[in-house]
């Protein structure tokens, strides 16, 4: 006789089958379609492939002092900063320290009675005579160069600077000329700005015959005022003019002139009252005048350079 507790014990073992294998037959069977995850998009596979082998770097980021090869700042192995035309436009660059205050390591020194400025490069004094250079060559740093014929401005920073001879060892900054371009190009620039500042420029290139072998490039510029001292109104003018002659496929020829004027009177700053309170200058007029009317700043820079490159080989440029 089966007894009542091992019945019911059987009874619950067949239940708990049954439903084991309801489940196991739910869990086996075909999962619906609508359920199944959606298949991942395929993209269409990109290259992209770039390739600077055989090609000399643009010319507004050429490191011509540095390297003389022609090479990129990417690719110089030293530490370059390269203010090009573009950006001088950019920000209306209108002397000297607005364009160096784009190269890091570059600091004012001081401002020599509005005709030069002198800098620091890493520390240590840029000698004005030593340390500029002009298309790659010395020139005596006495006159602001004049921006409207600058493409750009190269600083080359470190003891890097030692391979032009005597300069001071924290750098050097080479100002590279405008040239003349293939393709006719007319500009005039016209601006105005605070304490009576106005300026005019003017940029003329292009080709002197038909196949362009021969290029011509005439620039000029003209400003006034733009100081805060009262009685002192600055002026500079300045033309510039270059030629090149493409005599053979290999061979290139250019001449450069230009002069450039700047006459104002003499500011020596304002003088301080009290030597031990530098604040004691505050109760001054800021355009106060206190030096001498027959003082007077009259500068003039002439410029003069030719050029004769001749390609030996595609890798060999003299």
């Amino acid at each position: 006789m089966i007894q009542p507790n091992f019945l019911r014990t059987a009874v619950a073992h067949a239940a708990l089958l049954a439903l084991c294998s309801t489940a196991l037959a739910q869990t086996s069977a075909a999962p619906d379609p609508a359920d199944a995850p959606a298949a991942a998009p395929s993209l269409r596979q990109v290259d992209v492939v770039d390739s600077t082998a055989g090609a000399a770097a643009t010319p507004a980021r050429r490191a011509q002092s540095s390297s003389r090869l022609g090479l990129s700042v990417l690719e110089t192995p030293r530490s370059v900063s390269v203010i090009d035309n573009a950006l001088m436009e950019q920000q209306m660059a209108t002397t000297e320290r607005d364009v160096l205050r784009n190269a890091s390591g570059v600091s004012m020194r001081s401002e020599y009675y509005g005709s030069y400025s002198q800098f620091s490069i890493r520390g240590l004094w840029a000698n004005n005579t030593f340390n500029f250079l002009r298309d790659g060559a010395k020139f005596v740093h006495l006159l602001d160069p004049p921006l409207f014929n600058i493409e750009r401005v190269e600083v080359i920073k470190g003891p890097a600077a030692l391979e032009f001879g005597q300069v001071a060892p924290g750098g050097l900054v080479n100002y590279v000329s405008k040239r003349p371009q293939a393709e006719a190009l007319r500009t005039i620039k016209i601006g105005a700005g605070s304490h009576g500042w106005s300026s005019a420029e003017f940029d003329l290139t292009g080709p002197l015959n038909a196949d362009g072998t021969l290029r011509y490039r005439l620039d000029g510029g003209a400003s006034r005022g733009g100081s805060f001292v009262d009685g002192n109104t600055p002026r500079k003018q300045g033309i510039a003019g270059s030629l090149e002659w493409q005599i053979t496929p290999d061979t290139l020829w250019r001449a450069q002139a230009e002069t450039q004027s700047i006459d104002g009177t003499s500011t020596s700053g304002l003088a301080v009252p009290d030597p031990k309170n530098p604040r004691s200058a505050d109760v001054l007029p800021v355009g106060a005048f206190y030096g001498e009317p027959w003082l007077k700043t009259d500068g003039h820079l002439r410029f003069y350079s030719t050029e004769l490159q001749h390609r030996l080989t595609d890798q060999l440029e003299a």
